[in-house]
């Protein structure tokens, strides 16, 4: 039986491309307590390889770009009363594999292993303070590395209907940032 795919789209002829995600969204006080409240990205943390430094950083500006299409209000990082944001990120194998398969002079099949990306963005207070709210999104591709959509899905992914408690929430996003 052949395992269900999940492709990045891309865009053509003007369509916006969309991906296939999941969110789930937990807070440890009442979300209407975090509604209206402004959002801030810590900085990364100081690295000693400007190149890994600037990677850091775009990511940040394309989680800020995700959160404000999800009508999240961003501000500065050090603003009063934001509530601080910072982003993990990590990917595994499914165990599931794409295969296609050709009747061409016999049988020819190649195959992709679905791979698992996924974001996890914590709120807090303070810079390292306790966890207030946190989002884990998620989807599926056949190709491992992140790239900018990536970053940009998955961050516009766990800010959606951001406060709202979410489980296992799956719907289509916007991959183009």
């Amino acid at each position: 039986m052949k395992a269900p795919a999940h492709v990045l789209l891309l865009a053509v002829a003007g369509c916006a491309a969309t991906q296939p995600v999941a969110v789930t969204r937990q807070a440890a006080v009442d979300p209407a307590a975090l509604a209206g409240r402004p959002v801030c990205f810590a900085p990364p943390p100081v690295m000693e390889s400007l190149i890994e430094r600037k990677a850091a950083e775009d990511r940040i500006r394309l989680c800020e770009k995700g959160a404000v299409q999800e009508n999240t209000g961003i501000v500065p990082y050090g603003t009063p009363g934001c509530l601080v944001a910072t982003v993990g990120w990590w990917e595994h194998g499914t165990g599931r594999l794409d295969v296609q398969c050709q009747a061409v002079m016999g049988v020819t099949c190649t195959g992709h292993e679905i791979r698992q990306k996924v974001a996890k963005v914590t709120l807090a207070e303070q810079p390292g303070g306790p966890a207030i709210a946190e989002s884990v999104a998620a989807l599926q591709s056949e190709s491992s590395g992140f790239t900018e959509a990536t970053f940009y899905a998955l961050c516009r992914t766990a800010f959606h209907q951001y406060p709202k408690p979410l489980s296992n929430y799956q719907f289509e996003v916007p991959v183009d940032p």
